[in-house]
Protein backbone atom coordinates (compact mmCIF):
# COMPACT_ATOMS: atom_id res chain seq x y z
CA UNK A 1 0.00 0.00 0.00
CA UNK A 2 1.33 3.63 -0.77
CA UNK A 3 2.77 5.49 1.93
CA UNK A 4 -0.19 8.18 3.64
CA UNK A 5 0.50 11.65 1.94
CA UNK A 6 2.97 10.48 -0.80
CA UNK A 7 0.36 11.29 -3.71
CA UNK A 8 -1.05 14.16 -1.67
CA UNK A 9 2.31 15.54 -1.18
CA UNK A 10 2.74 15.46 -4.98
CA UNK A 11 -0.46 17.63 -5.70
CA UNK A 12 0.47 19.67 -3.70
CA UNK A 13 3.71 21.04 -4.33
CA UNK A 14 2.22 21.18 -8.02
CA UNK A 15 -0.98 22.83 -8.38
CA UNK A 16 -0.15 25.20 -5.02
CA UNK A 17 3.25 26.06 -6.23
CA UNK A 18 3.32 29.81 -7.83
CA UNK A 19 6.10 28.16 -10.36
CA UNK A 20 3.63 25.56 -11.89
CA UNK A 21 0.32 28.37 -12.06
CA UNK A 22 0.74 27.99 -15.52
CA UNK A 23 1.31 24.48 -15.90
CA UNK A 24 -1.96 24.22 -13.76
CA UNK A 25 -4.05 26.14 -15.45
CA UNK A 26 -3.50 24.87 -18.82
CA UNK A 27 -4.01 20.64 -17.34
CA UNK A 28 -7.02 22.33 -15.63
CA UNK A 29 -8.85 23.37 -19.04
CA UNK A 30 -7.38 21.09 -21.22
CA UNK A 31 -9.07 18.17 -18.56
CA UNK A 32 -12.43 20.19 -18.11
CA UNK A 33 -12.59 22.28 -20.99
CA UNK A 34 -12.89 26.12 -20.90
CA UNK A 35 -15.13 26.18 -17.21
CA UNK A 36 -13.00 28.98 -15.99
CA UNK A 37 -12.17 27.03 -12.68
CA UNK A 38 -15.94 25.77 -12.14
CA UNK A 39 -15.23 21.75 -12.87
CA UNK A 40 -17.66 19.17 -13.51
CA UNK A 41 -20.05 18.50 -10.04
CA UNK A 42 -19.33 14.80 -10.81
CA UNK A 43 -18.17 12.82 -7.72
CA UNK A 44 -14.55 12.25 -8.13
CA UNK A 45 -13.93 14.50 -11.40
CA UNK A 46 -10.88 16.37 -9.09
CA UNK A 47 -9.67 12.70 -8.07
CA UNK A 48 -9.42 12.02 -11.71
CA UNK A 49 -8.04 15.56 -12.73
CA UNK A 50 -5.14 15.02 -10.25
CA UNK A 51 -4.58 11.06 -11.23
CA UNK A 52 -4.14 12.38 -14.80
CA UNK A 53 -1.94 15.57 -14.22
CA UNK A 54 0.33 13.74 -11.54
CA UNK A 55 0.88 10.65 -14.21
CA UNK A 56 0.34 12.01 -17.77
CA UNK A 57 0.17 15.78 -18.30
CA UNK A 58 3.26 17.05 -19.76
CA UNK A 59 4.15 20.18 -17.55
CA UNK A 60 6.01 22.70 -19.82
CA UNK A 61 9.40 21.40 -18.79
CA UNK A 62 8.26 17.92 -20.87
CA UNK A 63 8.31 15.68 -17.55
CA UNK A 64 4.76 14.82 -15.92
CA UNK A 65 4.88 15.86 -12.63
CA UNK A 66 5.85 12.33 -10.92
CA UNK A 67 8.89 12.61 -13.14
CA UNK A 68 9.37 16.38 -11.83
CA UNK A 69 9.22 15.72 -8.47
CA UNK A 70 11.61 12.58 -8.89
CA UNK A 71 14.17 14.44 -10.19
CA UNK A 72 13.98 17.71 -8.47
CA UNK A 73 12.87 16.31 -4.75
CA UNK A 74 11.85 19.39 -3.48
CA UNK A 75 10.89 18.19 -0.29
CA UNK A 76 14.38 16.76 0.37
CA UNK A 77 12.81 13.43 0.83
CA UNK A 78 15.54 10.51 1.71
CA UNK A 79 16.98 8.30 -1.24
CA UNK A 80 14.86 5.13 0.85
CA UNK A 81 11.78 7.39 0.52
CA UNK A 82 12.49 8.84 -3.16
CA UNK A 83 12.14 5.36 -4.58
CA UNK A 84 8.45 5.00 -5.10
CA UNK A 85 8.26 8.18 -6.85
CA UNK A 86 10.39 6.37 -9.35
CA UNK A 87 8.58 2.82 -9.05
CA UNK A 88 5.31 5.45 -9.94
CA UNK A 89 6.46 6.60 -13.12
CA UNK A 90 6.01 3.13 -14.16
CA UNK A 91 2.29 2.47 -14.43
CA UNK A 92 -0.15 1.05 -16.74
CA UNK A 93 -3.33 2.73 -17.02
CA UNK A 94 -6.08 0.62 -19.56
CA UNK A 95 -9.17 -1.50 -19.06
CA UNK A 96 -9.19 -4.05 -16.90
CA UNK A 97 -11.45 -6.95 -16.20
CA UNK A 98 -11.85 -8.82 -13.11
CA UNK A 99 -11.27 -12.55 -13.43
CA UNK A 100 -10.70 -13.73 -9.49
CA UNK A 101 -11.18 -12.04 -6.06
CA UNK A 102 -9.62 -13.18 -3.28
CA UNK A 103 -11.85 -11.46 -0.78
CA UNK A 104 -9.32 -8.91 1.39
CA UNK A 105 -6.41 -10.01 -0.35
CA UNK A 106 -5.93 -9.12 -3.82
CA UNK A 107 -7.57 -9.75 -7.57
CA UNK A 108 -6.55 -11.05 -11.22
CA UNK A 109 -6.47 -7.91 -13.54
CA UNK A 110 -6.56 -8.76 -17.26
CA UNK A 111 -5.28 -5.98 -19.47
CA UNK A 112 -8.04 -6.09 -21.98
CA UNK A 113 -5.93 -3.92 -24.43
CA UNK A 114 -2.92 -6.28 -24.36
CA UNK A 115 -4.44 -9.50 -22.75
CA UNK A 116 -1.62 -9.31 -19.97
CA UNK A 117 -2.69 -10.64 -16.69
CA UNK A 118 -1.55 -8.95 -13.04
CA UNK A 119 -2.31 -9.76 -9.41
CA UNK A 120 -2.78 -6.35 -7.74
CA UNK A 121 -2.51 -6.65 -3.77
CA UNK A 122 -5.94 -4.85 -2.91
CA UNK A 123 -7.96 -5.06 -0.26
CA UNK A 124 -11.07 -2.26 -0.01
CA UNK A 125 -11.76 -3.26 -3.62
CA UNK A 126 -12.13 -6.69 -3.42
CA UNK A 127 -14.79 -6.51 -0.91
CA UNK A 128 -17.13 -4.87 -3.22
CA UNK A 129 -16.11 -5.88 -6.54
CA UNK A 130 -17.59 -8.99 -8.91
CA UNK A 131 -15.44 -11.24 -11.17
CA UNK A 132 -16.40 -10.45 -14.72
CA UNK A 133 -16.52 -6.65 -14.02
CA UNK A 134 -14.81 -4.53 -15.86
CA UNK A 135 -12.96 -1.32 -15.08
CA UNK A 136 -10.36 1.35 -16.08
CA UNK A 137 -7.58 2.08 -13.65
CA UNK A 138 -3.76 2.53 -13.39
CA UNK A 139 -1.61 -0.23 -11.93
CA UNK A 140 1.94 0.13 -10.37
CA UNK A 141 4.68 -2.16 -9.36
CA UNK A 142 5.48 -0.65 -5.65
CA UNK A 143 7.16 -2.67 -3.25
CA UNK A 144 7.29 -5.78 -4.86
CA UNK A 145 3.65 -5.90 -6.27
CA UNK A 146 1.14 -4.57 -8.26
CA UNK A 147 -1.04 -1.63 -6.94
CA UNK A 148 -4.25 -0.29 -7.82
CA UNK A 149 -3.58 3.79 -7.69
CA UNK A 150 -4.67 6.57 -8.56
CA UNK A 151 -8.69 7.71 -8.21
CA UNK A 152 -11.73 5.38 -8.08
CA UNK A 153 -12.10 2.89 -11.46
CA UNK A 154 -14.62 3.57 -13.81
CA UNK A 155 -16.68 0.22 -13.28
CA UNK A 156 -18.78 -1.27 -15.85
CA UNK A 157 -20.59 -4.41 -16.33
CA UNK A 158 -19.62 -7.75 -17.49
CA UNK A 159 -22.43 -7.16 -20.33
CA UNK A 160 -21.16 -3.76 -21.43
CA UNK A 161 -17.58 -6.21 -22.55
CA UNK A 162 -17.94 -6.90 -26.15
CA UNK A 163 -18.95 -3.12 -26.73
CA UNK A 164 -15.93 -2.07 -24.34
CA UNK A 165 -13.47 -3.85 -25.54
CA UNK A 166 -14.39 -3.26 -29.43
CA UNK A 167 -13.65 -0.34 -29.08
CA UNK A 168 -10.47 -0.11 -26.89
CA UNK A 169 -8.82 -3.58 -27.51
CA UNK A 170 -6.86 -2.25 -30.86
CA UNK A 171 -7.11 1.74 -29.65
CA UNK A 172 -3.71 2.61 -30.89
CA UNK A 173 -4.36 6.21 -28.73
CA UNK A 174 -3.12 6.58 -25.20
CA UNK A 175 -5.89 6.08 -22.82
CA UNK A 176 -5.94 8.30 -19.71
CA UNK A 177 -8.23 9.42 -17.16
CA UNK A 178 -8.66 12.28 -19.55
CA UNK A 179 -10.37 10.09 -22.02
CA UNK A 180 -12.20 8.52 -20.04
CA UNK A 181 -13.82 11.31 -18.06
CA UNK A 182 -14.52 13.38 -21.56
CA UNK A 183 -15.73 10.05 -22.87
CA UNK A 184 -18.33 9.13 -20.03
CA UNK A 185 -19.27 12.44 -18.28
Amino acid sequence: MLPENSISRVIEYYLSNKKFADDALKAFNEFFGEQKLKPSLEEGAMAKFTEWFIYDFKLSNGKTPIEDYYEHNPYNISIINLQLYKELQDNVYSLFEIKKIDIGKGMNLLNIRNNKSYYVNEYAATLEAKEGLLLFGRLCFVNGHYELIGSDAYTFSAEMKDDLVKAFKGARLKITPKEIYQSFK
